[in-house]
């Protein structure tokens, strides 16, 4: 009986330890980044890389083998979108996809204020090859080489067959703009957006998977600043991930 006890209270013990180095690994022992507008802290396994300069940047978690983004895009608010409806244009151009269905929308709260959020389930990589054509033709009056561009290629089926056959296309539209490392110019948010929007088509490409994507999308503005949070994978990758997206969340400190 004493041997019988004994095996329970050492496999209870193993059980705890277990548990305890699951948190550890997971999420306790993790990583801290910090700029001068916000600050949070991520799993050690995520790699981080920062692009832009200044107060207009973003900053990409990845994690090595794994099929997720986590996106933070950092910009300073201007006038014309203090009253501006977030959602307004996302909607528009859902509308047009049929490759894009909205999940969930709603408030959410980041340190302590209050913003906005909005889940898609979208197809890959047709889906953000077509949200790429839209994001150009936002842009398509300030670039005469990707008007003529956009002219050229036809319609958003044309557009979306021709960067998946010819990938090098996004090399393309990418020389066109603007260095986004060039601190002598002031690149603005729709410059920055089309940047993220490609990288993100490159980075579906070179996967080579075709699927159902989901991404999660949280906007707050913290005085001056206005905080995009992006998190994006396959559907199984997400599934798996949101839950330390949200602890990852709810680490964020905003800078006043």
């Amino acid at each position: 009986m004493k041997k019988i006890v004994g095996l329970i209270l050492a496999f209870v013990l193993i059980l705890t330890l277990n548990s305890c180095f699951a948190i550890e690994d997971e999420f306790v022992v993790s990583k801290e980044y910090s700029n001068d507008y916000f600050s949070l802290n991520y799993p050690r396994e995520w790699e981080k890389e920062v692009k832009g300069s200044g107060i207009n940047k973003f900053i990409i978690w990845q994690e090595e083998g794994l099929d997720f983004q986590f996106i933070i895009d950092v910009r300073e608010i201007t006038d014309s979108e203090v009253k501006e409806n977030h959602w307004q244009e996302t909607f528009k151009i859902a509308e047009k996809f049929k490759s894009m269905n909205i999940i969930d929308l709603g408030q959410v709260e980041i340190d302590g204020e209050i913003g906005e959020k909005l889940e898609l389930e979208v197809k890959i990589p047709d889906g953000k090859i077509e949200n790429l054509y839209y994001q150009l033709e936002k842009i398509r009056n300030s670039y005469e080489e990707i008007d003529q561009y956009l002219k050229g290629v036809g319609s958003v089926s044309d557009f979306i067959k021709e960067i998946k056959n010819e990938a090098t296309k996004l090399d393309e539209i990418e020389a066109i703009l603007p260095s986004i490392n060039n601190n002598n110019y002031y690149i603005d948010k729709e410059e920055l957006l089309t940047f993220a929007v490609v990288e993100g088509v490159k980075y579906e490409l070179e996967s080579s998977k075709e699927g159902r994507f989901k991404e999660k999308y949280i906007v707050v503005n913290k005085e001056e600043v206005k905080f995009r949070m992006v998190f994006s994978g396959n559907k199984v990758e997400y599934d798996n991930k949101i839950e330390a997206v949200q602890q990852v969340l709810d680490t964020i400190k905003l800078v006043d």
